[in-house]
């Protein structure tokens, strides 16, 4: 494949955009959140592309995959924390206030906690159990619910892929205080869920 740019050029890019992205929820301004709900959705797909441009370069490097560990455990917190904050600072919800405004900083945080926990349990599973493969949301929370969950997975909002589209259509309607409240309860659930599964898979 030619290309001048490397698979770790294009990773620091889209880990950048994520931060950047991130930040300019803290203002939870209409147009803002809309390019930050875009370029956390361009960064997301960049993010796809990584790997494989490694593999078709024969450049896979430790290097590589370390930083993308990192943009992941700075960059999903951030965005829940960020967005948390903005809608704090501008009163909270705008059609009623069935939650104090500082509410949306625990809960940003919670989210924020909750994503990168879920991300990376099953790496932490792993280093305790290295003969075992545990990795997506099908093969840890689907084999203990059932078939059902596994059909439900493609209209699931916690999953990464639909959040990012989510980023942009809360930030398309101004409801980001909507967003900050069911991303907070769902990966805070989320977390304690597959903590409680793999948990139970030890012995």
């Amino acid at each position: 494949m030619r290309t001048r740019i490397t698979p770790n050029q294009i990773t620091w890019i889209w880990g950048a955009m994520m931060f950047v992205s991130s930040l300019l929820l803290l203002f939870n301004d209409w147009i803002l959140n809309i390019v930050a709900g875009l370029g956390w959705l361009f960064a997301y797909a960049l993010d796809y592309t990584d790997g494989g441009i490694a593999r078709l370069k024969h450049q896979y490097s430790k290097r590589g995959a370390f930083l993308d560990l990192v943009n992941h455990t700075i960059n999903y917190p951030m965005l829940f924390i960020c967005a948390g904050i903005g809608v704090w600072r501008t009163g909270g919800c705008p059609w009623f206030d069935f939650l104090p405004s500082e509410a949306y900083i625990l809960l940003g945080v919670a989210g924020g906690l909750g994503c990168v926990t879920i991300m990376l349990m099953p790496t932490l599973y792993r280093r305790v159990s290295p003969g075992e493969t545990v990795g997506s949301s099908t093969e840890i929370e689907g084999e203990a619910v059932g078939g059902w969950f596994r059909k439900m997975m493609n209209v699931n909002p916690l999953t990464f892929t639909n959040m990012m589209a989510l980023i942009v259509v809360f930030g398309l309607f101004n409801q980001m205080w909507l967003f900050v409240l069911l991303f907070g309860l769902g990966f805070a659930a989320g977390m304690v869920f597959r903590f409680s599964v793999l948990y139970r898979r030890l012995e």
